[in-house]
């Protein structure tokens, strides 16, 4: 991409990213401080009257201990960053009441602000490892040649049984604790990032979502088809592109053996002497991780079978 046609593409995102938009906003560490505490945690959605609730009881320590200038009542912001797009107000499934949560690009700004007050060590030989071996995989599970595959299989083999003859002999080698520390930060990092990454999804149904559903109505070019797909039964949003990716992310982790076998290997690690070394907050999030992927996941995976209903 050229200068010129970058300049204009970010100019662009300066004027109507959200997260871009946060950022730049007047109090704006004061709004993220707000919108992490609440929604950018183990929990990602409340009730509008809960969290207004806790949004005026920060308003008032921040005005009184922190000298920020924050004029407006707590309904009042709730309402201008629901405006702006950082809050997303939806209903509630079964009931009368409609929650709060953040909106993709407040996640990323958020993020943003987090690595900001702590800088992620990105080079590391963790991230290297983890970098080269995706590579490795990657050029090894798209190569169709029997003697590339028969010589890699081999080489693992003899791998595993020199480690088997290692044990036999009562030789044990684990990983330093500094570097079995470091790729465990980095697996938090990572994970981190996926309740942005279910935002994205969701965002993306709605969108797929409201475009079939104008087609329909419009009698756009193709509408027929459409109602055709609907009508047979084919669930247009699950067999998009965001649909199919996040259907193989769904169905593994709604693997049963999987998810224990993770998770007893997550146990497993908290319980090490390396592990403490870390943080109680990153402890705790560990520990939570495979609870917090099934619970984002059926959300995601309930607004794309409620989109399918609607439009059946």
């Amino acid at each position: 991409m050229s200068t010129i046609a970058n300049a204009i593409a970010l100019r662009n995102l300066q004027d109507d990213h959200v997260a871009w938009k946060l950022l730049r906003a007047k109090n704006a560490p004061a709004i993220i401080a707000i919108l992490d505490a609440h929604l950018g945690g183990d929990t990602r959605r409340r009730t509008v009257a809960e969290f207004t609730s806790l949004v005026e009881g920060d308003l008032e320590d921040l005005r009184i201990r922190a000298n920020f200038e924050l004029e407006r009542s707590a309904q009042a912001y709730c309402d201008q960053w629901r405006a702006d797009g950082y809050l997303v107000r939806r209903p509630l499934l079964q009931s009368r009441q409609e929650t709060y949560e953040l909106s993709t690009g407040s996640f990323t700004a958020i993020r943003f602000a987090r690595q900001m007050i702590q800088p992620h060590q990105a080079v590391t030989q963790s991230r290297l490892n983890t970098i080269v071996s995706q590579i490795q995989s990657l050029a090894l599970a798209t190569n169709a040649d029997e003697d590339t595959r028969r010589a890699a299989l081999l080489e693992e083999r003899a791998r595993i049984d020199e480690e088997l003859t290692a044990l036999d002999a009562g030789e044990i080698q684990t990983l330093e604790p500094a570097q079995a520390l470091e790729q465990t930060r980095e697996i938090a990092s990572l994970a981190r990032e996926l309740p942005g990454d279910f935002a994205r999804v969701r965002d993306d149904f709605e969108l797929i979502n409201k475009r079939i559903y104008a087609t329909i109505v419009n009698y756009d070019e193709g509408y027929r088809d459409v109602l055709k797909d609907i009508f047979d039964g084919v669930d247009q949003i699950s067999q998009s592109a965001s649909g199919q990716s996040f259907k193989g992310f769904y169905s593994l982790l709604r693997d049963a053996d999987l998810s224990e076998t993770v998770q007893d290997d997550i146990d497993a690690i908290l319980d090490t002497p390396f592990a403490d070394e870390l943080s109680g907050e990153e402890r705790a999030f560990l520990r939570s991780l495979m609870r917090m992927l099934l619970d984002r996941s059926q959300e995601a995976n309930s607004v794309m079978t409620s989109f399918a209903r609607g439009l059946r």
